[in-house]
């Protein structure tokens, strides 16, 4: 699955430092950060040394003078839902920050969001969108009715965001009394796949519950904890729900990127020799990690447009664990932040469902495909800058 790089300025490592570190420092915070964003190349002083161990300065001064560069100056620093959590207000943009510092006031830890620009409006927003040497779509909701799309009922790959249909079809058996969140499935060696996620590293036979699953299959894109979850709910299910036929799991989604020959013969064959040329993986190790760094493969995806994304966020949008992980948005601007990302070489979706103070809800889902890798830090940021332009939208 798609991870946000955009983000991450210093890795966490106030988890392994060496001595406390606090967040009850709200208005020092605030001095440090204008310090930092008024002349990045002289703050080397403001980090532990510690921490420039672990990334150097140069590294730090080169994010934040370009943050600075394209957002112009901070104008207010605000407190968002927890300690050590901001938002930046500055010229041009809005951001969410995350600051750490140890007790003697260095810092040990700092993240910055993707920067929201409040100086476009929505159809300069929607505009940048298309500006991509590619194929787009995106399809933008409100309160259930579209307002926008671009290609939104265009088919295209959608990475990991497809976990979303795993979710709405483990939630139905749930809502239908078949299971509970609290069930507990078996982990086999069967189900272990390829990275994103953690569970591939825990032993076969370990427990694990429902709900267990579907938070890490969401908040980090697990793909074995995906790959249970499948198990569980059924492929025949998945493919009446979705339509998609087969139904990858990610192991054979895999299995097909890292095998030109297999994926050939995947690519010609009509359903029922694809399904047998998937029962035919069942045995086979998994392939390396390096083995599947090729660009998209159209056959070998979960193909689906954003407007279907958006109505399958809004099945499960109310569920926390949809919650966890709110990408690229700044959550002390909304009730609610649901998130759900997607992505590998040439492919990009975000999937997001937010709920305002007055009782709007917003649905946005956008893709990007390409034949080649793309960087998608400049497609997170305009994505992210829609949501301040729906906000602030006279209604």
């Amino acid at each position: 699955g798609y991870a946000m790089r955009f983000a991450t300025v210093l890795a966490a490592v106030a988890m392994t430092m060496p001595w406390g570190w606090s967040h009850a420092q709200t208005r020092g915070d605030e001095s440090v950060l204008r310090a930092l964003w008024s002349d990045p190349g002289a703050s080397e002083g403001l980090f532990a040394a510690f921490t420039l161990r672990q990334l150097p300065f140069a590294q730090i001064a080169e994010f934040v003078t370009d943050l600075v560069e394209r957002c112009g100056d901070l104008e207010t620093v605000t407190v968002a839902d927890r300690p050590g959590r901001y938002t930046l207000q500055t010229a041009r943009c809005e951001l969410p920050a995350k600051l750490a510092r140890a007790h003697s006031g260095e810092i040990v830890s700092l993240w910055f969001g993707a920067p929201a620009r409040h100086d476009a409006s929505l159809d300069e927003v929607l505009d940048a969108l298309k500006r991509f040497d590619g194929m787009v779509s995106y399809a933008v909701f409100e309160n259930g009715d579209l307002i926008a799309g671009h290609a939104q009922d265009e088919p295209l790959a959608v990475g990991s965001a497809f976990k979303l249909i795993v979710l709405a079809a483990l939630h139905e058996r749930i809502e239908a009394g078949e299971a509970c969140w609290a069930d507990v499935l078996t982990l086999s060696a069967r189900h272990v796949s390829l990275p994103a996620g953690r569970l591939r590293d825990m032993p076969p036979g370990s427990p694990l519950t429902l709900h267990t699953l579907a938070a890490l299959m969401i908040s980090e894109s697990d793909n074995t904890a995906t790959d249970v979850l499948i198990d569980f709910i059924g492929q025949d299910r998945l493919e009446a729900l979705s339509g998609l036929s087969p139904f990858l799991t990610t192991r054979e989604f895999f299995h097909l990127k890292s095998d030109p020959e297999l994926y050939a013969r995947y690519a010609q064959a009509d359903s029922a020799a694809r399904r047998e040329l998937l029962a035919a993986l069942s045995d086979r190790p998994l392939p390396h990690v390096d083995q599947v760094l090729r660009p998209l493969q159209p056959h070998a995806q979960w193909r689906i447009p954003t407007a279907a994304l958006c109505a399958w966020m809004e099945k499960v949008a109310e569920l926390g664990l949809t919650q966890i992980n709110s990408g690229p948005l700044d959550k002390s601007r909304w009730l609610r932040v649901s998130f759900k990302a997607g992505g590998e070489l040439g492919v990009l979706n975000l999937t997001t469902s937010v709920r305002d103070g007055d009782g709007g809800e917003f649905c946005v889902s956008a893709t990007w495909n390409a034949a080649r890798a793309f960087d998608p830090e400049p497609l997170v940021e305009r994505y992210a800058t829609l949501f301040p332009s729906l906000s602030d939208r006279p209604r």
